[in-house]
């Protein structure tokens, strides 16, 4: 805008001169009009841009690493004294744990749609929050601006890569029978919530297991056949003290193998992270595939924050948990593995230190 100014004073400048040497009654018409027009049409656009929004809207599709992610910004209530004049648009990216991955600024001059574009080249995965700080439209001759009070950002979340190269998994050990809502078909159990359907009574079964019912209509002294409840003793553990771009796609991507390689044995297991800096621990049991995107999405705004170990906010809030194999992905030095494990009572505990 100074640079305007400039150029605004040494024309008018030379319009004065050339009046002086050559003044004529035309001549001084001449220069008032190249002094009061521009500044006249400054301050109409400049009254103008005043009334004008600014929407944002994203295209709400699934990122991956590599892809392109695009916003578009739309300008409302511009009039058409305003097509053709410069705005500025500056905005940045950052992680969200709050590290600025690009900031940058883009001019545009306002067409009829007044709509701009702002790219995105995703290169990690995680979470991230595009933030617009601030944005100017100039007057004619770019003699003023006005800056539109924005407040528009927007979170997207970038899925990992499928690395099935990054997690070599052994069998699980042998189902157990728990506290879990989820049965094994076919299993009879103690569960009494879940009724499988109906057997001989046997020596060793209660007596006021007799369903009398189905007694009457087999003629044979009957007793349900209760559900087998699988106990959900799987467990991948998040435990990072400082987040990085590379290290939140690292955990993320190991997240991913870990939850697909159990999945495809057949078994419940639970994804365990501190919430925020909160104290508190989230922890999810993950059955279906649509639940592992979810749990990932949660898990990458919470990585590089936690006030204690996880091992003792786990145990100080689930006290009568076991784990019959147990994954622990950490920054931490693996000599206390054996600790954790004792405290976590994980039968097994993998530690994958990154």
């Amino acid at each position: 805008m100074i640079r305007s100014w400039i150029l605004y004073v040494l024309a008018t400048g030379v319009v004065l001169v050339f009046t002086i040497l050559y003044g004529k009654q035309s001549g001084f018409l001449l220069y008032l009009l190249s002094v009061i027009f521009p500044v006249i049409y400054a301050v109409l656009t400049h009254v103008f841009g005043s009334r004008m929004k600014v929407e944002m809207v994203s295209d709400n599709t699934v990122c991956q690493k590599g892809d392109k992610k695009i916003w578009h910004l739309h300008f409302e209530g511009g009039r058409l004294l305003l097509q053709g004049n410069r705005a500025c648009i500056w905005y940045k990216i950052c992680t969200a744990q709050g590290k600025l991955c690009d900031r940058k600024k883009q001019v545009v001059f306002l067409e009829k749609e007044m709509d701009h574009e702002i790219t995105y080249q995703v290169v990690h995965a995680g979470m991230y929050e595009l933030n617009i700080e601030k944005i100017r439209i100039y007057s004619g001759f770019s003699l003023f601006y006005r800056s539109l009070a924005t407040h528009l950002s927007d979170s997207f979340f970038v899925m990992p890569q499928y690395r099935e190269d990054l997690v070599q998994m052994d069998s699980l050990p042998a189902q157990r029978e728990g506290e879990s809502d989820t049965f094994i078909q076919g299993k009879e159990g103690n569960d009494p919530s879940e009724i499988l359907g109906f057997r001989e009574y046997r020596q060793g079964d209660r007596k006021n297991r007799i369903n009398w019912v189905a007694t009457m209509k087999t003629g044979q002294l009957m007793v349900p056949e209760y559900g087998f409840p699988m106990a959900c003793d799987i467990g991948i553990l998040v435990d990072l003290e400082q987040g990085g771009e590379k290290k939140t796609e690292q955990v993320l991507e190991f997240v991913y193998a870990l939850c697909i390689a159990i999945k495809e044995q057949g078994r419940n297991w639970y994804v365990i992270w501190e919430k925020g800096n909160s104290g508190k621990v989230e922890r999810r049991e993950i059955k279906k595939e649509e639940e592992i995107y979810e749990t990932l999405y949660c898990i990458a705004g919470s990585i590089g924050t936690h006030s204690r170990k996880l091992e003792d906010l786990y145990r100080q809030q689930y006290e009568d948990a076991f784990f019959s194999q147990a994954y622990f992905i950490c920054d931490r030095n693996a000599q206390m593995a054996e600790e954790t494990a004792e405290k976590l009572c994980a039968q097994t505990l993998k530690w994958m230190q990154l």
